[in-house]
């Protein structure tokens, strides 16, 4: 099987900050999508949002799946593919 690399970004208004840690491990963790694995996240602040950077392995289309069930939990959101290089760990820039 083909892992491949894959960075998405979520904007969304809900304020991460106060559960970051607990957040991050829950998405760190995650088992219900088994063909991805989350192998950094990363918090920034944006305009008038928190961007929430993902960078995930594992096949593209259960990448996409991954992300977009994501958004919903955290809606209002936006999200998109990202020209950032994959990276791992997880990385509270605000």
């Amino acid at each position: 099987m083909n892992r491949e690399q894959h960075v998405y970004v979520v904007a969304t208004l809900k304020d991460l900050r106060p559960h970051w840690d607990e957040i991050a491990e829950i998405i760190m963790n995650q088992v219900h999508f088994k063909d991805v694995k989350v192998k950094g996240l990363k918090l920034v602040g944006g305009p008038g949002c928190l961007n929430l950077g993902l960078s995930l392995e594992g096949l593209e289309k259960e990448a996409e799946l991954f992300v977009k069930n994501l958004t919903l939990s955290l809606m209002p959101t936006r999200c998109s593919r990202a020209g950032d290089k994959p990276w791992t760990g997880v990385i509270k820039e605000v």
